[in-house]
């Protein structure tokens, strides 16, 4: 698999989001207009501290989106360059149940030399399941990976 344009795609989706995530939190922020379509809101004697609690939780949801996703690629954005990824050959452990929105990655527990990389799969081979052999491509500061099955030899 060609690693260097999916950590490309990946990294430059996760920006992306998080400047739409930014721009919709300014525009909460400045609007005011937006809560008076709502009758609750609108009618409510509590509507300042109804308007300042949304603000407050989409500002935090939008400052752990940059902590959790944006930092830690930006901190392996050189290594994507450099295309120097750790490379690692195990067995598959566990297969966590559909993760992240809308379910677009797994989480994959994968023993290698006796220790467990915990890493965020965002491409992989079909039909990988527990006990498999697989190459796992990852970046440090983020753990996202590339999986590919692969014999026991390599």
């Amino acid at each position: 698999m060609d690693c260097q344009s999916i950590f490309n795609f990946y990294f430059y989706f996760n920006i992306v989001g998080f400047f739409g995530m930014l721009i919709a939190t300014i525009v909460m922020w400045i609007s005011k207009s937006g809560y008076d379509k709502y009758e609750k809101i609108r009618n409510s004697k509590y509507k300042k501290q109804i308007i300042m609690g949304y603000r407050l939780v989409f500002t935090a949801v939008t400052l752990m989106g940059l902590f959790t996703a944006v930092v830690p690629l930006g901190s392996d954005k050189k290594s994507i360059n450099n295309k120097t990824y750790n490379v690692d050959y195990g067995e598959v452990v566990y297969i966590s149940e559909d993760k992240g929105p809308f379910g677009l990655k797994k989480l994959f527990r994968i023993e290698i030399d006796g220790e467990t990389l915990e890493v965020d799969v965002i491409k992989r081979d079909k039909g990988i399941l527990e006990g498999d052999d697989v190459k796992v491509t990852w970046l440090e500061h983020s753990k996202s990976a590339v999986v590919e099955k692969c014999d026991k030899e390599e």
